[in-house]
């Protein structure tokens, strides 16, 4: 590959970046641009690029956006790491309270059968539990760190209930409504074909957040604003409150491009960490104490 084919493909991906960014009206993109090119002045094939693409993901300091390479073996994420370096074990809430654990999806990896297939055995998982004498349920997001937000939606949407629960907002303010019904996300595929209605809609729920991020924290978007709802964690989330813009390059790479802003029900977006509404005493094991306590009130 001659040093034009480089060029070429690093021109590209800033195209990308500079068309999809959150950040697209704030950057100085002449500046931007020269600062990165520096980085691959000797670049000879698309190798060569991959630290000035590192450096201008780096330069966006969006906390989401990221490069994988086109065999799929290696991911490149430049997030700030997560507070927390594990994910706790599912846990056993006592009687009369339902617990259902929204787990990561990976999104490049899986197909529409398997959404579905998510999506219903979390549905099944709710109707299992499921009775008219439950005081309410925990929604536990600790652990997950995104991927395909569909199936997590769908699965969750017994409990979330029917209707918009959530926005993405981008650059130029306009915002895209999102949202569970009819064993749906809204304008999406429909992946469970009977889906459950609990005994009690609109149920109380207690939302466990913790190392949760990306399409994990948008899952808990829907959650805020919520009636009969609170958050518990240690901390906030992951701070990954963007929506991605993916992009097939030339190589079959993909550029993904934090392109939206989260925001709640009420349109609030997300500037960074969704933070809990009661943190507990004693970290973890504290947090989810208080989510049981608040649930038998």
């Amino acid at each position: 590959m001659t040093k034009t084919a480089a060029s070429s493909y690093l021109d590209a991906v800033l195209s990308a970046i500079e068309s999809s960014s959150i950040y697209r009206k704030t950057i100085d993109w002449t500046a931007f641009k020269s600062a990165t090119r520096e980085k691959a002045v000797n670049a000879k094939n698309i190798a060569d690029t991959f630290q000035a693409i590192e450096f201008a993901l780096k330069r966006l300091n969006d906390n989401h956006s990221y490069y994988r390479l086109a065999n799929g073996r290696s991911i490149f994420y430049f997030d700030t790491p997560c507070p927390e370096d594990y994910s706790p074990p599912e846990i056993v809430p006592p009687e009369g309270i339902g617990y259902i654990r929204i787990p990561t999806f990976d999104g490049f990896v899986n197909g529409l059968e398997a959404e579905k297939e998510l999506a219903q055995s979390l549905q099944d998982k709710i109707k299992g539990q499921d009775n008219a004498n439950l005081k309410g349920w925990i929604v536990d997001l600790r652990g997950n760190g995104g991927g395909n937000l569909n199936p997590m939606l769908v699965g969750v949407g017994p409990i979330l209930g029917e209707g918009i629960s959530g926005y993405f907002i981008d650059a130029d303010n306009r915002a895209y409504e999102y949202g569970y019904v009819d064993g749906a996300r809204t304008y999406s595929d429909k992946l469970v074909a009977n889906p459950y209605s609990l005994f009690k809609p609109n149920p109380k729920v207690a939302v466990l957040i913790g190392m949760t991020g990306s399409a994990g924290e948008a899952v808990a978007a829907t959650f805020v604003g919520r009636p009969n709802t609170r958050l518990f964690g240690a901390h906030g989330t992951c701070g990954q409150t963007t929506g991605i813009m993916g992009i097939t390059l030339s190589d079959g790479a993909i550029l993904g491009i934090a392109s939206t802003f989260m925001a709640d029900r009420n349109k609030n977006k997300f500037m960074g960490s969704i933070m809990p509404d009661e943190t507990g005493t004693g970290g973890i094991d504290g947090a989810v104490a208080a989510a049981i306590e608040w649930l038998n009130k």
